[in-house]
């Protein structure tokens, strides 16, 4: 797939609710640049009730070579690379165990060290990458 291709495929493809895939040209030759804009919600910050209500924009972005792609396996690459650097980390962050205490316990917090070592030593016989 030519890079001109690409940028048209992806800034013609819609997504989640609350998500914008935008694609442009890279400086690097055979590649594009695509930018993710996510509106969600702060993970940092879960109610007493077990509900995140304080809302944010995510921002980022990746490079993908496009050259050796057709349209179906860059639109996988997109979305291998969106639930290995988004879901996966905010579902990590999100998900909250209420404690005896009444605070809310991230026992997989991708930031802590704990939550990452708590991630990889319960990951399924086969599944570390």
């Amino acid at each position: 797939m030519n890079v001109q291709d690409a940028v048209k495929l992806i800034n013609s493809t819609t997504f989640r609710p609350g998500w914008m895939i935008t694609a442009s040209r890279s400086y690097t030759y055979g590649k594009i640049f695509v930018e993710f804009e996510i509106d969600t919600v702060d993970t940092s910050h879960v109610d007493d009730d077990g509900r995140y209500t304080r809302k944010m924009t995510q921002r980022g972005d990746a490079e993908f070579t496009v050259t050796h792609l057709d349209e179906l396996s860059l639109l996988r690459r997109i979305l291998d690379w969106a639930h290995m650097n988004y879901d996966e980390h905010e579902d990590r962050e999100f998900l909250r165990v209420r404690q005896d205490d009444g605070s809310w316990l991230a026992p997989f917090h991708p930031h802590r060290s704990d939550g990452i070592l708590a991630w990889a030593l319960t990951a399924p016989l086969g599944a570390l990458r």
